[in-house]
């Protein structure tokens, strides 16, 4: 465990600066309406996974520095973990989503997609109960804070505010 604790992170952080020129390709556009294609096809609520991401990383796209060890890595604009604290939810994006690592980290709207795929699966084996996904995609478990995030994407979708204009990408 302690090697994939720090082969993960390596791997990823070298895939990342690789192709980090891939990162910013994706325009505001083309990101609002990969939210939308993605809650379309993980049948998802419009607007559901903008206020996840404006839950999360307030629409930004991280891709964390493999050698912070102090803070737990979030990745991409969908706030995925890859860590002991929070767990794995961006390994299993990639597998709900049948995406690469690569991918999820370095594309919003991969990452969004991911997201999309782990919450329909998280819908599924939690018998369509939409607090209980969350609760296992925020917080692995913890009710109070995913009680407080859920309550945040319900005020988020009832003002009718998903953060239009708001999601960007890191620079490079």
């Amino acid at each position: 465990m302690k090697i994939l604790k720090t082969f993960v992170p390596a791997l990823l952080f070298f895939l990342s600066w690789a192709s980090c020129a891939r990162a910013g390709r994706e325009t505001r556009s083309d990101i609002h309406q990969c939210f939308s294609d993605s809650a379309r096809k993980w049948n998802l609520p419009p607007g559901f996974l903008e206020a996840i991401a404006k839950q999360e990383t307030d629409g930004f796209h991280n891709i964390p520095e493999s050698d912070d060890e102090e803070h737990a890595r979030v990745y991409g604009i969908m706030g995925l973990h890859s860590d002991a604290v929070f767990g794995h939810s961006l390994e299993e994006a990639a597998a709900a989503s049948q995406r690469t690592l690569v991918e999820l980290v370095n594309s919003p709207c991969a990452n969004i997609d991911g997201a999309g795929a782990l919450i329909a699966k998280r819908l599924k084996d939690n018998g369509n109960n939409l607090a209980e996904a969350l609760t296992h995609y925020w917080s692995h478990g913890d009710e109070e804070t995913a009680a407080a995030a859920v309550e945040q994407v319900a005020r988020l979708l009832g003002n009718g505010s998903s953060g239009r204009g708001s999601f960007r990408s890191e620079e490079h």
